[in-house]
């Protein structure tokens, strides 16, 4: 099999859908009547060091459960990522939580007390660094993800990574074999296939285009007009030969660029590689000088084999 990689205009652009959570607002968000009280002169005596400890105790309780609460809002993030499940689910279950948690730990009252009051500065910034964490790894979670799920969707498609332009079901057609004659012994049903079957994806024992001696080409019109760069030849692996063998595979072939077959063009040389049968049955070369192809989007591919 045969494919031609290159680029194709215009690029593509990706766009990162991140996830915010506001956990500032909470009460007016959730309709709680929570009462966060500026610590002041005037509503508690900053001279009484009881009122004063049973503050800087509360506030340290508080930050307390806000670090558990938030490692397990992580845990319920990764599982619900994980398992595909709605951002509107997460950000709901979220917000329920931590909604009674407030509800029944922070004060609720009207008294001037110091008791259950809370210092708003300071759980502001609680708040403000906990929701930058989550946020995070919210974002990193879904941006990690969605690069995996890119990645392998590449990779499935050809095993490379990159688009062919002379895959046959994607536009790409054989022009001409002139000057290969097809071999078609009586032993082995070889003829079936025809040089097509240099742009068709599958590769398995009997699914080649064999030909006679040592020379043959064939020339591919591309799928569209693209600047090549890369060339990948694939064959049968030797393991999944019944000789144990791939002595029939192709060993040194060049690349042409030609505009119009009609004319007869010897075309612009765009390099000459070398297929290994110790190698990876997939093998990429990529070319030093990149060719753009223009008009009928032509290439002329010589192949010469001599293991």
């Amino acid at each position: 099999m045969l494919l031609f990689r290159g680029d194709y205009q215009p690029l593509r652009r990706k766009a990162l859908m991140v996830a915010g959570l506001t956990l500032l607002g909470l009460g007016f968000w959730f309709g709680i009547p929570l009462l966060f009280r500026q610590l002041s002169s005037g509503s508690v005596n900053t001279g009484s060091g009881t009122n004063l400890a049973k503050i800087q105790e509360q506030l340290t309780d508080i930050q307390k459960q806000l670090a558990e609460k938030e490692a397990r809002w992580k845990e319920t993030l990764l599982k619900e990522i994980g398992s595909l499940q709605s951002e509107e689910k997460i950000t709901s279950g979220l917000k329920m939580e931590l909604s009674n948690w407030l509800q029944e730990y922070l004060f609720t009252g009207s008294s001037s007390s110091a008791e259950g009051v809370v210092l708003w500065p300071e759980l502001k910034v609680v708040l403000e660094s906990m929701e930058k964490r989550l946020v995070q790894q919210l974002a990193t979670s879904q941006d990690v993800r969605k690069t995996v799920q890119e990645a392998l969707s590449r990779y499935n498609a050809d095993g490379i990574g990159m688009t062919d332009y002379a895959l046959k079901f994607s536009g790409g057609k054989v022009i001409t074999s002139q000057y290969t004659k097809p071999y078609c012994p009586q032993s082995l049903q070889l003829c079936s296939e025809g040089p097509s079957a240099v742009i068709e994806p599958e590769v398995y024992p009997g699914k080649c285009w064999a030909f006679r001696g040592s020379y043959g080409s064939v020339t591919i019109a591309l799928s569209q007009s693209v600047r090549i760069t890369h060339v990948t030849m694939e064959h049968l692996p030797k393991s999944l030969s019944p000789t144990g063998q791939i002595d029939s595979a192709p060993q040194d072939f060049a690349v042409y660029g030609i505009h119009h077959v009609a004319q007869k063009q010897e075309g612009v040389f765009l390099g000459k590689f070398a297929y290994s049968q110790d190698g990876d049955p997939i093998q990429t070369f990529e070319l030093k000088a990149r060719y753009l192809v223009y008009s009928q989007t032509i290439l002329c591919l010589y192949l010469f084999t001599g293991w």
